[in-house]
């Protein structure tokens, strides 16, 4: 009798760690969606609106963060091509001119996939033109 009761509370416990270690991945994982989406508010609200009071540094920041996050997989509502706009026109402002080539770069290859319409032609000083 002991045995039995000893065997199903051992069965009881490993399905309680289990279904913590369930729900820890599920945290986790909506734990970097929502910096992902809070991050995310700031450079849609930067896109739609004509003023912000976040400095450059800021949102060329920001959407640094949200590049490398989206690598992978883009969340849905998350629109890249706001993502790498920013990065590029916040970094061009502040001097990061790599930083910049590398995200026009990035819209022109969302451009060749379809994704970005028409984002125009981006010159820089000392290299050629991308269109």
């Amino acid at each position: 009798k002991s045995a039995l009761e000893s065997a199903r509370k051992e069965a009881q416990g490993e399905a309680n760690q289990q279904a913590i270690g369930v729900h820890k991945e599920n945290f986790y994982k909506f734990k970097e969606l929502s910096e992902v989406y809070y991050v995310y508010h700031h450079i849609r609200r930067y896109t739609d609106q004509p003023f912000t009071s976040l400095l450059p540094e800021a949102l060329m920041n920001m959407s640094r963060f949200l590049a490398h996050k989206i690598t992978a997989k883009v969340p849905p509502g998350v629109s890249q091509v706001a993502v790498y706009l920013t990065l590029a026109k916040q970094s061009k402002t502040v001097g990061a001119f790599k930083l910049a080539r590398y995200a026009y770069e990035k819209l022109k290859a969302l451009q060749s996939l379809g994704i970005v319409c028409s984002c125009g032609t981006f010159g820089f000083q000392g290299g050629s033109t991308i269109s």
